[in-house]
């Protein structure tokens, strides 16, 4: 093929999804790849960030139209400013732009000032490291599920209006501040950070937990730290409506970061027990 003497490699690998393109069943490849669509992400051993995907390419091209005009406008002011860095910087940038916009409620009637709305981020530090300025070997400035932040970003976030921030003293909470929540926000925030998964042993579902009263409410148990758990949506509909209880079997003080406080024994009803 005389294409590859004089084509750059961009043009190869465009001339190649062509020739597959024609091959294949146009509707069938592209249910195939949305089928299997994903956005990933990880740290890397030096702590960052680290993002990938994959999508159809009309997808991935609304994801470049929203990047393109924002990451030009970035490139042109830092342009201005004697600036230089490569492109792929400039469409971090704009992402960034992007999210924040997307989190940001402008008060367009009265003008008022940006508010945060439904991004709301939980910020775990230790009370020594936020009142030092910085941490030392062993304690904790984290976003919570994402990883380690300087103690200097949490102090910048303090002033958002739903930022969670959870003070600990090791790994026990001894302050939970809530700014720009209602009265109960404190303590859903206190069970968040306590129960990461659902607390039934072996389940570690983390996505969509549900509050549960281990003494149910309507026999009198309270609304407190200590009679309340998250479960996953399977087990709490197994507790509240199949008989299913959760009994305490220790209450530890955890060792390791991320320990469970409590253990758990998941007990079924009697008519499913295994007298063997």
């Amino acid at each position: 093929m005389n294409l590859a003497k004089h084509a750059t490699v961009r043009d190869l690998r465009d001339a190649t999804a062509r020739v597959i393109a024609g091959a294949t069943d146009e509707a069938a490849r592209d249910k195939r790849i949305h089928n299997s669509r994903f956005l990933k992400s990880w740290r890397d051993p030096d702590g960052a960030f680290i993002i990938k995907g994959r999508m159809t390419v009309a997808n991935g091209a609304l994801v470049m139209a929203a990047l393109k005009p924002i990451q030009d406008e970035i490139f042109k002011a830092a342009r201005k400013s004697g600036a230089h860095e490569r492109p792929e910087a400039y469409a971090a940038d704009a992402l960034m732009a992007i999210c924040e916009k997307a989190t940001t409620n402008q008060s367009s009637e009265s003008g008022g000032k940006a508010s945060r709305s439904n991004a709301v981020i939980n910020i775990r530090v230790d009370i020594d490291a936020l009142k030092r300025g910085h941490t030392e070997n062993g304690e904790v400035c984290e976003i919570a599920g994402v990883g380690p932040i300087p103690v200097a970003t949490a102090t910048e976030y303090l002033g958002e209006a739903f930022l969670k921030l959870l003070v600990l003293d090791g790994v026990d909470i001894r302050t939970v501040a809530h700014m720009g929540r209602a009265i109960p926000a404190p303590l859903r925030t206190a069970l968040e950070e306590r129960d990461r998964v659902c607390q039934v042993p072996t389940c570690d579902m983390s996505i969509g937990l549900e509050i549960d009263h281990i003494k149910p409410f309507a026999e009198g148990g309270a609304a407190s730290l200590e009679n309340l758990v998250r479960l996953c949506k399977r087990h709490h509909l197994q507790k509240t409506h199949d008989g299913y209880r959760l009994k305490r079997i220790a209450a530890e003080t955890a060792e390791s970061e991320g320990a469970r406080e409590a253990r758990w024994d998941w007990r079924a009803p009697p008519d499913l027990r295994n007298t063997g």
